[in-house]
């Protein structure tokens, strides 16, 4: 069975349109760092700091001429001059702040910048009169600006006590920290239809004019398609580890490794707390592994069906990758998205609650994905077992 599986391997590899859905994630994944590395030449922490620091200067040039005006109001003047103090406090701090950070000493940096927001960005968005202000002016919703706060605040906590960079969401630049994007951005979709391309050919590999010479074969059925079910299976995780460590290797050798312990925040209403970079890689990464058991017997069974290279690859683009897309954005399917194994493919937006907060949906969890896809995976095996043991018993019967 090794060999047998092999051979099919090398034979649909050796189709040189095979090697575009083998290498289009590689490919994917160095232009998206190529990009990266060109925006984090203008954006970042960093920068962003500098510019706030050059815009409170302006500020405080600004101040200080207007105090120039004898003629002022002592009342007006006392209320600008505490202004003028109270930037140019925070301007000394912000050039404080700036310098730890270049000298790559986060825990400092980001110890001045939680005590900055402690003293202005969270008492602003808890004070009412604020809140009224801010509603009546824009219409903005204060319970989304408090957690946006309150997310940063904690975040910058976290960050200084494990003295690691912040890195701009999208954005990331260390290994580890690419490689989780990856994992959101990419596999859903561009790595799943590319699965899915090359296991149409392998698994089409045996199938001349829709007949399938497996079928001839003296092994019980039901023991070979098991078994053969299993070498796919190891060729799927052997391109998903090969797909991880692509961005891995490629991030880590200009941005470090980076650390599993980075916190990443939930993306639901109100803060809710933070999870660490290992959590969501190690539950996403058990989502996406039994996402590809499923993407490879759904192909599995369509291929038995139709016989045929090119319906497998179209029928199973569409019937899985189809609703892959749909996911959170066709609201009538929103309601029944916890029972769909095609939800749990975007597996960093499960953990990190974003699908929840943008469905709705409240059943859809970690715990829930493992119980969806694993039943997924079991009734389609069985639904594959179940045709492909009535065909032997078929081909027995017209024998006799």
């Amino acid at each position: 069975m090794k060999n047998y599986s092999m051979y099919l391997l090398k034979t649909a590899l050796k189709t040189r349109l095979n090697l575009i859905p083998l290498l289009l994630p590689v490919i994917i994944v160095l232009v998206l760092f190529s990009l990266n590395m060109r925006s984090s030449a203008t954006a970042g922490y960093v920068h962003d700091k500098t510019r706030e620091a050059a815009m409170r200067e302006t500020s405080l040039m600004n101040l200080e001429s207007v105090l120039e005006d004898e003629e002022m109001p002592k009342a007006e003047r006392e209320e600008l001059m505490d202004g003028h103090k109270q930037t140019e406090a925070r301007l000394t701090l912000l050039k404080d702040l700036i310098s730890f950070a270049q000298q790559g000493n986060w825990q400092e940096a980001l110890a001045i910048e939680t005590d900055l927001m402690e003293q202005y960005d969270l008492p602003t968005v808890n004070d009412p009169e604020y809140e009224r202000n801010t509603a009546s002016v824009s219409g903005i919703n204060l319970a989304t600006e408090q957690q946006i706060v309150m997310t940063a605040y904690e975040t910058y906590k976290k960050l200084g006590e494990l003295n690691l960079a912040p890195e701009m969401s999208g954005q990331e630049k260390t290994g580890l920290g690419y490689m989780y994007r990856m994992m959101d951005s990419v596999y859903p979709i561009i790595f799943s239809i590319c699965l899915i391309a090359l296991l149409s050919s392998v698994l089409c590999v045996s199938m001349i004019d829709r007949l399938d010479i497996e079928d001839s074969f003296p092994q019980s059925a039901m023991r070979f398609h098991t078994q053969k079910s299993g070498f796919l299976m190891l060729f799927g995780f052997a391109f998903y580890l090969f797909f991880l460590l692509v961005p891995l290797v490629i991030a880590g050798i200009t941005g470090g490794i980076g650390s599993l312990h980075y916190p990443i925040s939930k993306q639901t209403v109100g803060y809710t707390g933070l999870l660490s970079l290992s959590e969501i890689i190690l539950k996403a990464g058990l989502l996406q592994v039994l996402a590809i058991v499923f993407v490879v017997l759904i192909v599995y069974l369509i291929a038995d069906l139709t016989r045929s290279n090119l319906s497998t690859l179209f029928i199973s683009i569409v019937a899985i990758i189809g609703l892959v897309i749909a996911t959170g954005y066709f609201e009538p399917l929103n309601g029944i998205l916890h029972v769909l194994p095609t939800t749990y493919f975007h597996s960093v937006s499960v953990i990190t609650e974003s699908l929840v907060s943008m469905t709705g949906n409240a059943q859809i969890s970690f715990q829930m994905g493992i119980i969806v896809l694993s039943f997924s995976s079991l009734l389609v095996y069985g639904l594959l077992m179940i045709m492909k043991y009535s065909r032997e018993k078929r081909q027995l019967f017209f024998q006799q």
